[in-house]
């Protein structure tokens, strides 16, 4: 829903913004916000029916209160100092096509204003060890690999084959458009993570859109806001390791209730997204 919520969000706006296409920070949220809102209705109700409640709606309640008010405590001037730093960022972003600010140079002048003496929320000694410098390297890899695609047009020769075979140049443009949001939501079965899946897809979709003389944000717009749906395999994204590991489900119950909740997402951004994004005018005239 927020362009700021995964990497892949933003590795998609670098690709789209590379020919021509901003998305700021306020765009993305109208654009996804109401779909996923609707994805997220679906996802509570159908885990409703899947895996009852073990306890009562008032139970739970009762024990995160409890468990809140024994975790709260004063927050330290740190706390107090990264809490405001995050809603200038915030603020700053949503006002991004006013300001005309990079969403990028916002972010980061309001990180490194945590180190300075007055706020010093983070500090020196502490930040190299605090860093995840893994998924920081193939962050900056997966932007580096995109814009050798996208540049070299290495691609386009395979996309151009695909897209005649699959017919869709012959396609009129939602039909086009909502084939390949369908190929996009369950190709996340054969990619293993959503930051090399981002690199790849979306510079497939500008090509494609290239291959049938459309403009890239009618393919890699709708594309790229269906990479964070990845919720049938755990090695798709980090979160869902995480949950897996907690051991309250199983693999196999993941991908039971991913699948179920992907053919939800197709059908909401058939139906619903794609004839919304129409009257916003993502597809032209």
């Amino acid at each position: 829903m927020f362009l700021t919520a995964t990497i892949p969000n933003f590795i998609s706006s670098q690709y789209l913004a590379s020919v021509g296409v901003e998305v700021p920070w306020a765009r993305w949220l109208l654009l996804a916000g109401p779909p996923n809102l609707l994805l997220l209705a679906f996802e509570w109700i159908a885990l409703l029916v899947v895996h009852r409640p073990e306890s009562s709606i008032g139970q739970s309640v009762v024990a995160a209160r409890n468990v809140l008010a024994r975790a709260v405590t004063p927050a330290s001037r740190a706390e107090m100092a990264t809490a405001i730093a995050l809603g200038v960022a915030l603020t700053l972003w949503v006002s991004e096509p006013l300001t005309g600010l990079n969403g990028g140079l916002i972010g980061l002048a309001v990180a490194a204003s945590l180190f300075l003496p007055p706020i010093r929320a983070i500090r020196l000694g502490a930040f190299g060890d605090a860093i995840p410098w893994g998924p920081v390297a193939l962050f900056f890899a997966a932007l580096l690999l995109g814009s050798a695609i996208t540049t070299t047009a290495a691609f386009d020769p395979i996309v151009r084959s695909v897209f005649e075979s699959l017919g869709i140049g012959r396609l009129p443009l939602m039909p086009a458009v909502a084939a390949v949001i369908v190929i996009a939501l369950f190709g996340h079965l054969v990619f293993t993570s959503t930051t090399a899946y981002a690199t790849v897809i979306v510079p497939i979709a500008i090509a494609m859109a290239a291959a049938g003389g459309l403009p890239p944000a009618t393919l890699a717009l709708p594309v790229a806001i269906t990479i964070g749906y990845a919720l049938m395999l755990p090695m798709n994204t980090v979160p869902n390791v995480i949950m897996l590991e907690a051991g309250y489900f199983s693999a196999r119950e993941m991908l039971a209730y991913g699948t179920l909740v992907t053919l939800a997402a197709a059908a909401i951004l058939l139906l619903v997204a794609m004839p919304y994004w129409q009257v916003l005018g993502m597809f032209g005239a």
